[in-house]
């Protein structure tokens, strides 16, 4: 199993890297800032929400095979952001885990009880303090 986590073929979840940490320590895992550019080839932001976080300031990096789309920070703010119309139900447990904030972009309807909104809505932003301000006082 461990050799399909390293090759990408199987998904990686936070209870199974906290059972694989709680085997193995913390050898297992390899650290990595996502935001040094010398750590993983530049970028490309094919998005328009990722091109949106850099125009707003952020650094951002999307994602593959994780609970979210794209990771922005600015500061010591961090946003894991998934852009979907359902809701993956680890990003709640893993931005409390991180101490990041999470945002749902919807295409579509979007729901009132976490914090959300839609594409449109999210594209209107002007700088970042005013998202920010939105994802604290959610």
């Amino acid at each position: 199993m461990i050799i399909k986590y390293e090759s990408e073929n199987s998904e990686m979840t936070v209870s199974r890297a906290m059972k694989l940490y709680d085997l193995f320590g913390n050898n297992v895992f390899n650290e990595i800032d996502i935001f040094n550019r010398h750590q993983h080839p530049a970028s490309k932001f094919e998005t328009e929400v990722s091109k949106k976080y850099v125009e707003l300031g952020f650094d951002a990096t999307e994602t593959r095979k994780t609970p979210f789309d794209i990771i922005a920070r600015k500061e010591n703010e961090i946003i894991f952001t998934e852009v979907s119309d359902r809701v993956n139900p680890q990003m709640e447990s893993l931005s409390r885990l991180l101490d990041a904030d999470n945002l749902v972009i919807f295409n579509k309807k979007k729901p009132k009880n976490i914090p959300s909104m839609t594409k449109e809505e999210f594209m209107d932003f002007d700088r970042a303090n005013e998202l920010v301000r939105f994802l604290k006082e959610f």
